[in-house]
């Protein structure tokens, strides 16, 4: 299997990277580009086709890439049976989301890990999957520190690909 693409785009505005993301899955269907990844929210672009066009492994080997990209930062992130995502248990704490969408087996859509944000309006405004007293949570607040995208763009990148 060839790697992935990997593409850094730093900050853009939506409309810009969802216009990519869409030229890029359409070249990748058309096979004229190979699987890609667009970083940060993630967006791999891949084509299910050469991957065993299965959902369900795709969405675990996205869950594996969070967990092993916290676990970078000696944040110990796992899943939770019967929930998609990554989370920290004891409280339960989502650390990160993911959404797939496929059309004519080309992923697009991906995964949000959240770094530095404040999780508390995600908190008081929606419950966690459905969970009562569940959180959100980010890998600053667990940290207890600042942290930058650009620190955890590596290790995401190197977990991504892999």
């Amino acid at each position: 299997m060839k790697p992935a693409r990997l593409v850094n785009l730093g900050t853009v505005e939506y409309t810009e990277a969802l216009a990519l993301q869409h030229a890029t899955a359409a070249a990748v269907a058309a096979g004229k580009q190979p699987d890609t990844i667009l970083l940060l929210v993630c967006y791999p672009i891949l084509d299910l086709t050469r991957h065993g066009r299965d959902v369900k492994k795709y969405c675990r080997d996205l869950e594996e890439a969070l967990i092993r990209t916290a676990g970078a930062f000696g944040v110990e992130a796992t899943r939770i049976e019967g929930l998609t995502g990554v989370w920290l248990e004891r409280p339960p704490r989502k650390l990160a989301s993911i959404g797939i969408h496929l059309s004519k087996w080309v992923s697009t859509h991906g995964y949000a890990l959240n770094v530095d944000l404040d999780p508390t309006p995600f908190t008081e405004w929606i419950t966690a999957c459905g969970l009562d007293g569940a959180m959100f949570t980010s890998l600053a607040r667990e940290l207890g520190r600042p942290i930058a995208v650009d620190e955890v763009r590596p290790a995401a990148s190197a977990r991504s690909t892999s």
